[in-house]
């Protein structure tokens, strides 16, 4: 080998890497764009959907950005292991792991099917990242799991399963046994509502995200020797397809937070579940108000684009009933289009959110 070749082969594994998964749009985007602006190192834009993930590398591109890109289905074992080849074989290491994947249900159906669906992706997507990925991390490396209000454990009102998910010792078997008895309930037809917030509202998409900020606890403890930090966080509502265009604040402006997590925030930060305006919450106080409520996204809407626009007042009761009436859905088309025509004034606030791209 050439001495020009073992130069250039040091600076390839030398290099610094960034991953991001699932950020063909939406938040991962915003947050490839940024890192890409602040990251001394490679960024990877990874996504399903390998022609939608060369087409957001495109246009990125077109902006002076260099993002390089790979197919990576994170809840797929064998996309993951192709990935982690790779990554050795080119770069020998990583620094930055951002888990944006995911889905939301786009129904309250509660089939088995559509659980297990929604927490495979969500929840068993960040299992097959820690083990295929993460033993390639480098000292001091960061890892990110962009979570929601939904993975508060707030959003858990079975005693038994918040006395065990609080456990000091937690482990993975405790997480993954709280999965499979939530599972098990919808299989058997066994499911109450009253086991968690909001009157069991989206119980799924709450479960893989409760599983995913207590899993960061039990990853944090593990490789807390080795000097890397691991945080999960809620972003807000922010204005993507999965929110139907319904958000307070661009991508960009998302991205900032999961940015400074990875890049900035302090060594003191690490095994913590970040709100989206840097507070780091008590993951453990259950009886707090950070639980998703279906009803408070609307409502607050409301509110704040009266304080914005004039629209007439509608009835209080509207705003109480447990179901949007044509008038108050009228009412929430209106302010999307507004959101839609007037994107800074969404960028103001820091709402809450259901939904990752």
């Amino acid at each position: 080998m050439l001495v020009s070749d073992c130069c250039l082969e040091h600076t390839v594994m030398s290099e610094k890497i960034a991953i991001v998964t699932g950020a063909n749009k939406g938040v991962g985007f915003g947050i490839v764009r940024c890192l890409c602006k602040r990251f001394d190192g490679v960024v990877y834009l990874t996504s399903r959907d390998e022609a939608r993930g060369k087409q957001a590398v495109a246009v990125l591109e077109k902006e002076g950005f260099s993002p390089r890109y790979h197919q990576l289905d994170v809840a797929d074992i064998s996309s993951v292991a192709k990935f982690r080849d790779f990554v050795e074989k080119n770069h020998g290491g990583i620094d930055i792991i951002i888990n944006n994947a995911g889905v939301a249900p786009g129904t309250d159906e509660n089939t088995y099917e559509l659980s297990k669906s929604v927490i495979d992706i969500n929840y068993g997507s960040i299992v097959n990242v820690e083990e295929l990925l993460f033993p390639l991390l480098r000292e001091n490396a960061r890892v990110l799991h962009i979570s929601s209000d939904c993975g508060h454990l707030s959003n858990v009102r079975n005693k038994e399963w918040i006395e065990r998910l609080s456990k000091k010792d937690l482990t993975r078997k405790d997480i993954n046994d709280f999965v499979e008895w939530y599972l098990d309930s919808v299989k058997k037809g066994t499911f109450k509502q009253s086991d968690f917030a909001d009157n069991g509202t989206i119980p799924s998409y709450r479960v893989s995200k409760v599983a995913m900020s207590a899993l960061t606890i039990v990853q944090q403890r593990e490789l807390e020797p080795r000097g890397i930090i691991v945080n999960s966080m809620h972003p807000g509502l922010v204005s993507t397809d999965m929110t139907t265009g319904i958000g307070f604040y661009s991508i960009d402006d998302a991205a900032r937070t999961p940015v400074y997590l990875v890049l900035e925030a302090p060594p003191t930060i690490k095994g913590a579940y970040v709100w989206h305006d840097r507070t780091v919450v008590d993951w453990y106080d259950y009886k707090a108000n950070y639980y998703f409520k279906r009803n408070s996204i609307f409502i607050q809407l409301i509110k704040n684009t009266f304080s914005k626009i004039h629209i007439p007042l509608i009835p209080s009761t509207w705003l109480l009933s447990n179901s949007i009436s044509p008038a108050l859905a009228f009412v929430v088309k209106h302010i999307s289009e507004t959101f839609s025509a007037n994107k800074s004034t969404c960028t103001t606030y820091g709402m809450i959110d259901r939904a990752r791209e």
